[in-house]
């Protein structure tokens, strides 16, 4: 009974000063080690990298999916 909730929090640009950190209620993070077979720390990493890749000159269609081919 009760909600899980996790967050992860990662800079928006390369020159960000801000560290990437995540949190997650009720032991909501075992849920990418036990299903999801991912450390938490390199979902953030990934996060951070494709939000980062996100404001660059690239077309609208851009979708960084080699950042995620080895995550799923």
């Amino acid at each position: 009974m009760g909600s899980y909730g996790c967050v992860f929090l990662v800079r928006g640009h390369v020159n960000d000063t801000a560290a990437a950190t995540w949190y997650g209620s009720h032991n909501s993070m075992d849920f990418w080690e036990d299903v999801m077979n991912q450390d938490p720390d390199k979902i953030c990493r990934l996060f951070e990298q494709w939000a980062c890749s996100r404001h660059q000159s690239k077309p609208a269609s851009f979708r960084p999916s080699h950042l995620l081919t080895d995550v799923f």
